[in-house]
């Protein structure tokens, strides 16, 4: 490859005006990785809040040589908590890193919902009328209670 040496300042010269740069030419192909988890990232309340969906399909295009090495744990998908507020959006695209070079990618779905869960609420023993008492409860006390029970 020859080398432009116009807009070099005059005091400099260059010793050598060839270079050589070994390239690796790879045929290109695609790759599928599915149910890639979502994850939803930052300070917030994980028993209140999840992404729905929650796992993504991610195609990568790239040369032969890197997609044979990479996988499923070399993709990460993130959304950040407060995105959605910053943003003002109900559903948000997620930033991927891939740890290869790679030429390009698509995530499906697109976006992800933000979503509240249903509260927990804890389920009560079911009442009864009869009322237990225990063996350590005074004599006068149980009677008390039964008879209050009886009215």
């Amino acid at each position: 490859i020859p080398l432009d040496f116009s807009k070099l300042p005059p005091y400099v010269t260059p010793s050598d005006s060839i270079a050589k740069v070994p390239v690796s030419v790879q045929p290109l192909d695609r790759k599928s990785f599915v149910r890639i988890p979502v994850q939803l990232i930052g300070q917030y309340d994980r028993s209140l809040y999840a992404l729905e969906p929650s796992m993504a399909t991610v195609e990568v295009s790239g040369g032969q040589g890197v997609l044979s090495k990479l996988q499923k744990q070399d993709i990460m998908l993130l959304i950040e908590f407060n995105r959605f507020a910053i943003e003002d959006a109900d559903s948000l695209e997620p930033t991927v890193r891939i740890n290869s070079d790679v030429k390009s990618f698509q995530v499906r779905p697109e976006k992800f919902y933000l979503k509240k869960k249903a509260p927990v609420v804890e389920k009560k023993a079911p009442q009864s009328d009869s009322t237990t008492l225990s063996a350590s409860a005074p004599a006068d006390t149980q009677k008390t209670v039964q008879t209050e029970i009886a009215k």
